[in-house]
This record gives C-alpha cells, sequence and structure tokens, in this order.
C-alpha cells in the first residue's frame, strides 16, 4: 500500500483539494496497482481518537430537512455503513460562519468562489492534527462552483450525469462522499478507481441504482485506520479507471453486433467485504429495458474462482452473442452473483446496466436451399415452404416470383407457391423465388418436376370410307395436352386389313376400302412416359355406293346395271365397286344386295 508522510511535527493543517477533470484521454484497458493512502506522524498513521467525529454542518447552506443537507448526510452515512470498520460520523449544526480556523471542531461549509485560489476546485478539506491524532477537519465547498456549473442534488446520479457537470451541475453528494474520505484521514488515490481519485467524478458509482458509496480501496483504508469486524459485500461499479488518469463509464464495444459475433464487455468489479469469496459467478444479459435482472437473456458467465477482501480490478470480457438473436435494439449489463450463492449485506450493488445500447441490425435476407418438388400432372401445387437462414434478423420479408411456369403464384407474406393445374409442357420447370426487405434481396431456385399422367384422347366420332378412294384418318387428340406429354409412337392396335398408320402422328391410312365387314373399328395406342392408352372410332364404308361418290342413290343402279356383262363394253370406271357380294362378277345377286342397302339406308 501506498502512504504519503506529512513530515510535520506537533501539528499539521493542509489542505485535501478536489478539482474538475476538464478532458478524459482516450480509452485504455490497465489493471493498476492498489494503493489507498494515508497521512502519517513520527511512522504513526495519523487517526481520530475513538475513531468518530462529529460534522458541524453550517445552518445556512444546510438548513435542517434540506437538499443540501440531505446529500450531505447521506455521504457521511455511506461512510458509516462501508462494514469491516469501527469508524463512525456524527453530525451537528452551527451558526458559525466560515470556519473560524483551527478551533477543533469539523465545519462544513459552503464559501465563494473567490475564496480559492483556483477557480477549478469544487472543495477542500483543511486537515488539522495534533501528533498522530486528528483533532479538526474542515470541509469547504466551492458556493459558486467551478465554472458557474452549478450543483446537483441528485442522491442517484446516473454517469451522463456525472460525466457532464457543464449541462447537469456537479454532484454534491459525491464531491461530499470524496471530501468526508479526507475527513477520516484518507488521501488521494489515482492509480485505480476509487473514491479517493483528485479528480471529478472520481471512482463513480454501483449498480444500475447507481449508488454513491466507496469503493473497495477506499474502504481497506478505512479499515486499516479503524478495524472493525467481519463484512460481507460485493459491488458492480459503473466506471473504470483510464489509463492516463481519469475515469469513465464502462462500456461495451462493438455496439452494433450481430448474432453469433463477439462483444468485449469492460468491468469494474470489487469486494466491498472483508472475507475472501470463492466461485463467484457473473453473468452477462440483454435486456429490452434498461432494469437488469436474471429474468432477462442470458448470454454467457464466468466465474471469479477468488476474490479477496478489498480486491477489485477492470477487466474485458469477451461474450459471443446467442446465434438466434432477434434485431433491435438492447440493453446490456451483468450481475455479480447471479446465482446468488452469497449472503451480502447489500444486494442491490451487484447489477449493472451500461450506458450504450446493443443494436442488432437487420440483416439482407439470405434463403435457405429449397427443396425440388414432384407434381402430379393436371393436379394443384403447393408449396415448399421457404424460410430464411436467420429469420429473427431478416423477417418480415416480401416474397415475389422471379422465375415460374404460366399460372404459378406466389403468397407475399408467407412465400408458399400455388399452382392450381401442374402442367407437363416445358417440365422441368425451374421457380426462383425472392425475398425482399427494408436492407435488400436475396433469390433462390428450386425445380418442379411433372409427373405426365397416361395420355387421355378426345374421342373420335364415326368416320366414313369411300369404296375406291383411299382414306385418311382424323389425328388423335389429346384431352389434356399438358399433361399427355410427347406421344411416340402411335400403333394402329386394330384395323381392316391393308390399314396403315404414321408412328409419329397417330393418323392411318386405307387405300383400298371395302365394304367387307363394314363398320370397322379402329384402335389406336398412344405411348408417353408414363404409358399408353388408346382411342377407337368406327369407319363405315356404305354398301349402296356403287359408283364411289360416298352416296346411295339411283345413280349407283345405274352404275350397277352398267357394270353388268351385257353392258361391260366398254366397262364403267370403278365396277369393282359395283361388286357388292364380292364374287368376282356384277350380276342379278348383287341387284338385290343393292336393292336391300338402300332400303336399310346403308
Amino acid at each position: 500500500m501506498n502512504h504519503a508522510d506529512a513530515n510535520r511535527h506537533a501539528r499539521l493543517r493542509t489542505r485535501a483539494v478536489l478539482t474538475v477533470a476538464l478532458a478524459l484521454p482516450t480509452l485504455v484497458a490497465v489493471v493498476p496497482a492498489r494503493g489507498f493512502s494515508w497521512y502519517t506522524v513520527g511512522g504513526s498513521i495519523v487517526v481520530w481518537f475513538k475513531s468518530t467525529d462529529t460534522r458541524w454542518l453550517s445552518a445556512t447552506t444546510f438548513p435542517s430537512g434540506s437538499e443540501t443537507a440531505l446529500s450531505v448526510l447521506a455521504a457521511a452515512g455511506a461512510w458509516n455503513l462501508t462494514g469491516g470498520s469501527a469508524w463512525f460520523y456524527t453530525y451537528g449544526r452551527t451558526t458559525v460562519s466560515p470556519p473560524d480556523g483551527f478551533d477543533g471542531i469539523s465545519y462544513t461549509e459552503a464559501v465563494p468562489g473567490d475564496y480559492f485560489d483556483d477557480p477549478q476546485v469544487i472543495a477542500i478539506t483543511l486537515l488539522g492534527n495534533q501528533g498522530a491524532e486528528w483533532v479538526d477537519m474542515d470541509t469547504l465547498i466551492n458556493a459558486d462552483a467551478p465554472f458557474n456549473w452549478g450543483w446537483n442534488l441528485s442522491v442517484a446520479p446516473d454517469s451522463e450525469m456525472l460525466m457532464h457537470p457543464e449541462e447537469y451541475g456537479f454532484v454534491l453528494l459525491q464531491v461530499m462522499l470524496h471530501e468526508f474520505g479526507h475527513a477520516f484521514g484518507l488521501g488521494h488515490e489515482d492509480g485505480l478507481v476509487c473514491t479517493m481519485n483528485a479528480a471529478y467524478p472520481s471512482g463513480g458509482t454501483f449498480g444500475q441504482d447507481n449508488i454513491v458509496e466507496p469503493h473497495a480501496d477506499d474502504r481497506r483504508g478505512q479499515r486499516t485506520m479503524y478495524p472493525g469486524g467481519i463484512f460481507t459485500d460485493l459491488g458492480n461499479a459503473n466506471f473504470f479507471r483510464l489509463g492516463s488518469g481519469g475515469s469513465a463509464p464502462i462500456l461495451f464495444t462493438p455496439t452494433t453486433a450481430d448474432s453469433g459475433d463477439q462483444v468485449a464487455f469492460r468491468i469494474q468489479i470489487e469486494n466491498l467485504g472483508t472475507t475472501i469469496l470463492n466461485n463467484v459467478r457473473q453473468g452477462f444479459y440483454l435486456s429490452p429495458d434498461s432494469t437488469i435482472d436474471t429474468g432477462d437473456r442470458l448470454i454467457g458467465s464466468l466465474t471469479w474462482a477468488t476474490m479477496g477482501g478489498g480486491a477489485a480490478g477492470q477487466f474485458d470480457v469477451l461474450m459471443t452473442l446467442p446465434d438466434v438473436l432477434s434485431s433491435g435494439e438492447y440493453y446490456a449489463g451483468t450481475i455479480l452473483d447471479d446465482t446468488h450463492l452469497i449472503t451480502e449485506a447489500f444486494e442491490d450493488n451487484n447489477a449493472i446496466v451500461y450506458c450504450n445500447t446493443l443494436t442488432v441490425p437487420f440483416q439482407t435476407p439470405e434463403i435457405q436451399d429449397m427443396a425440388n418438388v414432384v407434381a402430379a400432372c393436371g393436379q394443384p401445387v403447393t408449396g415448399p415452404s421457404p424460410s430464411l437462414v436467420r429469420p429473427q434478423n431478416m423477417a418480415p420479408v416480401v416474397w415475389s416470383l422471379e422465375q415460374k411456369p404460366s399460372g404459378m403464384t406466389i403468397n407475399a407474406t408467407t412465400g408458399v407457391v400455388s399452382w392450381p393445374m401442374a402442367s407437363a409442357a416445358g417440365a422441368p420447370h425451374v421457380v426462383s423465388v425472392r425475398a425482399t426487405n427494408g436492407v435488400g434481396h436475396d433469390e433462390a431456385s428450386f425445380i418442379v418436376s411433372v409427373q405426365p399422367q397416361l395420355p387421355g384422347f378426345v374421342p373420335i366420332t364415326e368416320r366414313q370410307a369411300v369404296c375406291g378412294s383411299t382414306f385418311v384418318g382424323p389425328a388423335p387428340q389429346l384431352a389434356s395436352p399438358a399433361c399427355g406429354g410427347t406421344i411416340l409412337p402411335w400403333v394402329l392396335e386394330s384395323g381392316p386389313s391393308g390399314m396403315t398408320i404414321n408412328a409419329n402422328t397417330g393418323v392411318v391410312q386405307w387405300p383400298a376400302p371395302t365394304r367387307n365387314g363394314s363398320p370397322h373399328t379402329v384402335s389406336i395406342r398412344g405411348y408417353n412416359a408414363a404409358g399408353s392408352s388408346t382411342v377407337s372410332f368406327q369407319l363405315r364404308v356404305p354398301v349402296a355406293d356403287t359408283n364411289g361418290d360416298g352416296v346411295g342413290n339411283m345413280n349407283d343402279l345405274l352404275h350397277l346395271i352398267l357394270c353388268t356383262p351385257a353392258f361391260h363394253q366398254p366397262m364403267p370406271a370403278n365396277c369393282p365397286c359395283a361388286n357388292l357380294n364380292n364374287d368376282a362378277t356384277v350380276d342379278l345377286l348383287d341387284f338385290g344386295r343393292w336393292q336391300m342397302a338402300i332400303s336399310a339406308g346403308s
């Protein structure tokens, strides 16, 4: 530990001055050496007799019940509550103003700013001793406040308030806590965060309730000078020590991070008690509001194996954000002994919330790989349902189709595609979906393969062939061209003798139609990838049509007569069609059959 030897003889009278820190250097991560300081005479620590002193408050500056009086009394009370020390402040009121010098009475008074040689002085404590015993401690406060920034009477000042006295004024409670540390014998300590740092706002506060109380190093000094009993308490401080002097609020970096990123949290933890504490867990949390508790999102923890009594230190702790963390703004905080395994005198100084907030940004959509789809031709298709790699950071998005088969639509909210009827035409189909949000967009594709159906055909009506003329049949038509696919080959399943089929088109041809067997059944089979089906039709060759004009009438009777042997010189064309009974000659038998056919209308 460090101490200051005053090198005075019987009586000591000096100044302990709190000044303004006008600028803060660049943040440097340090773990400073520990060392409270005191005053000695002849090698003995200068202390108060019976470990107590009475602070006499100016009735003018600190009237009873006033906010100014409450700040002063709260500062004195904080030193009484440190635990592990026999020190105790009492107080009274006096009308003597200003302090009348070295008279054995410890005054607390506000004086005009021009009382001080340096306008940056916020307050001073005048130390008076007899040998190794303090006898008089007058504390004088700059009533005008440096730079006329004024005073702030908050009893729970936040970091913003403490760091900007030019805007909020100097916090009287914070100043008086420092001065009352001098008033029982502590000197300045600027090597680490503590109440006795020489520059305002000294060591700052504890916990998310912004508790103004002495730091671990200050308590160690107090206990060394005025030893007491056993005390257990932990403290999570809101300020850390800058490498080149001065204090600043704890923070974390970066303040914008994605799920799964690492964040460095600066912490200042202190064992404010006298006992050695083992296996102290410290949890790190994210919260949607500015109050941190164990019900918030735990992102990680560490365990301090041993924390000696009065130990303190500042550290940077790396924590990895959860892989699943929704976009938004979070308050970050840490809780010392978040498992509540240690019984402490006070629990309200264990949790802190950082001044800066963590932003988990909205990210450009990234669509997960999409499964291909096999659809039945002619049937409706729904899906697949697309998903984002990190929906908590990318949604909501608007879904759209960039490439699709005709008739397909997409739900803009869910991204699910719908196709009323799958078509094999053009299959396989490439489907490309796009997800768009306020940051950007992403596209993903999948393939829809369409299984063809067995070919189905439009029915073919009865057809008529003309004796003596080549018959060319109709081209078979698919009932559902979108699902039939390509038909290849076409096969003639059944038909009259001499009929053939075009294997590519399914069109049949019959060079010499005959009446024999009429009506004829023609059956055509078509093949596709799914199998085959047939389509059939009836083919009739009219019996009464002897001249091949396709109509049975009296002209056919004349033609029949002309084709008989008596008139065969010269024989008319197409006489074979007059041989109705197929006996190789045209005779009366053919006349009889013609009469029967014409009567029957065939």
